[in-house]
């Protein structure tokens, strides 16, 4: 059945723990995850069914607190300080199950990046000093900024028993994982930051010293949990930030903790939303940066460590590229948030030959999952969050089969023809040019656009393989949709773009953009 990707469907087993493939869900952010109490609601259990549904091995939950009183960031946020949260997360752990998939949350701690207003107290953090992003709040609130608390040895040491409480209320939930969450300037990566720490104890100063916070963690969930139980550990290989941490120190800091894991998960950046979002985007990487961006970090730490099972993210769009990954020995695992959003069918498409109805990601800004409260959705997947509405992630057979006509064959129109056709009409597409992709074709041409011509090429090959019928080369007249008797006409027809009559604008030598970034006039070299 997937002969093709013998990597990726190839599964694996960690501590007696089966993964039936090498596919992961890197973990969203909660946002409206939990109820009033930090807990998991149905909605939040409704939401992951799309993506264990559509095959992955592992779904991840982003940003779990393990104290909500000390480490808050969003709203509905779910919190692991609690016992009474055990019972609501076995729903979610037991839905994962019944797909093969594996449930897993990220025990976070934050701690410079939750705000004062937000806790009522000040942040604590490795050492004492103001965030940018504290300075800007405080500015705009007409207050003065309130520095991080510098954690005391004592308060360490409840830290470190708060993510191994954690942890265990995972397995008491039934899952068999957990992610420590290392990377993106949270707590954890404070403390081994050179820029944050300023210790002068056995926490701070050297390398070993820094990450020792890390490792004490570690050892406290291995005790707490036990031998059955996988560890992944979120890292960020580069924070690539001045003054943070870079590649050479983090490949030194992996030898400290590399026997207490069991799935290495690189990643890189910072997460700095109100501070100096600048560095967000290594992190949470724009449709102008490198696909598969982090890959290159994950085949270093691979070289440098060949026992661990190293796990990459970002930006890899489809099973091809974590085929290639996997094959190529760059990786273990493969991870993906966005591409799932775009298409969380994507894994079980690839396994049976689909690959032709792929919707690929174009690497928008969302990355948290989708949320009753905001209308912010998916560019290409009309679907993604509305699993009220639509719980098996697909639109019901209509009662009534009826011939439809679509005119135009651009983004909208191949949008009807596919939910057209998964509501079971006869469909019939008509484009009066000779090709499908309408104003798409136009938007291509820069050499930064890759992800819009991988979209292209969905659109061409979905036209071709759907089976509806597409006509190109065909204006549909009036003449010519009255005598096919159509139950309905679906006008797809674009629309033009509006250019400004500005002086000069009609010299022979000012031209449309999309028509010089496509050869379709001759341009001079300047």
């Amino acid at each position: 059945m997937a002969s093709k990707y013998p990597h990726v469907y190839d599964p694996f087993i960690i501590r007696g723990v089966v993964f039936k493939n090498r596919l992961e869900q890197a973990p969203p952010g909660c946002f409206f995850a939990a109820d009033k109490n930090g807990f998991v609601t149905d909605d939040f259990v409704s939401y992951f069914r799309q993506y264990a549904r559509g095959g992955v091995a592992i779904c991840s939950v982003g940003n779990c607190t393990i104290d909500i009183n000390e480490s808050s960031d969003e709203d509905g946020q779910l919190q692991l300080s609690d016992p009474a949260c055990v019972q609501p997360l076995k729903y979610f752990a037991e839905m994962c199950e019944s797909y093969g998939a594996h449930g897993s949350l990220e025990l976070t701690h934050n701690g410079k990046d939750s705000s004062f207003d937000r806790l009522g107290h000040a942040p604590y953090s490795a050492s004492s000093f103001i965030t940018v992003a504290e300075e800007r709040r405080a500015k705009m609130m007409g207050r003065a900024p309130v520095p991080t608390i510098e954690m005391t040895k004592e308060h360490i040491k409840k830290t470190v028993e708060k993510f191994a409480t954690a942890a265990l209320y995972c397995k008491q939930a039934g899952m068999k994982m957990c992610m420590i969450h290392g990377a993106h300037g949270n707590l954890i990566a404070q403390f081994a930051s050179p820029k944050y720490n300023k210790r002068t104890d056995e926490y701070g100063g050297s390398l070993e010293n820094r990450a020792r916070f890390a490792v004490e963690i570690l050892d406290a969930v291995r005790a707490k949990v036990g031998e059955n139980f996988v560890i992944e550990y979120r890292i960020s290989a580069d924070e690539c930030a001045p003054g943070q941490m870079h590649f050479d120190e983090t490949l030194e800091f992996i030898k400290y903790i590399k026997d207490k894991v069991d799935i290495l998960h690189v990643s890189s950046g910072i997460h700095d939303l109100y501070g100096e979002p600048y560095y967000m985007r290594y992190m949470l990487q724009s449709y102008t940066m490198d696909q598969m961006f982090n890959v290159h970090y994950a085949e270093k730490v691979k070289k440098a460590y060949p026992d661990l099972i190293v796990a990459t993210v970002g930006s890899i769009k489809d099973v091809a590229q974590a085929e290639e990954i996997i094959a190529s020995g760059k990786a273990d695992i493969v991870a993906m948030n966005r591409a799932l959003h775009a298409d969380y069918d994507m894994p079980r498409k690839f396994a049976e030959g689909r690959e032709w109805e792929h919707m690929p990601c174009l690497r928008c800004g969302c990355f948290r999952m989708a949320s009753p409260h905001t209308t912010k959705l998916c560019s290409v997947n009309p679907i993604w969050g509305r699993f009220k509405e639509y719980p098996e992630g697909r639109l019901p057979r209509a009662a009534v089969r009826k011939k439809v006509a679509v005119i135009g064959g651009g983004p909208a129109g191949i949008e009807a023809v596919k939910w057209l056709l998964q509501r079971g009409h006869d469909v019939t597409l008509y484009e009066k040019s000779g090709s499908i992709g309408g104003h798409i074709r136009d938007a291509v041409g820069a050499p930064f656009k890759k992800d819009l011509r991988d979209y292209l090429a969905y659109m061409e090959m979905y036209a071709k393989k759907c089976g509806a019928r597409i006509l190109l080369n065909t204006e549909a007249t009036p003449e010519l949709i009255k005598a096919e008797k159509y139950d309905a006409v679906i006008a797809a027809i674009g629309a033009d773009p509006i250019i400004p009559k500005l002086p000069g604008s009609d010299r022979p030598n000012v031209h449309w953009a999309p028509d010089a970034e496509n050869g379709h006039v001759e341009c001079g070299e300047n």
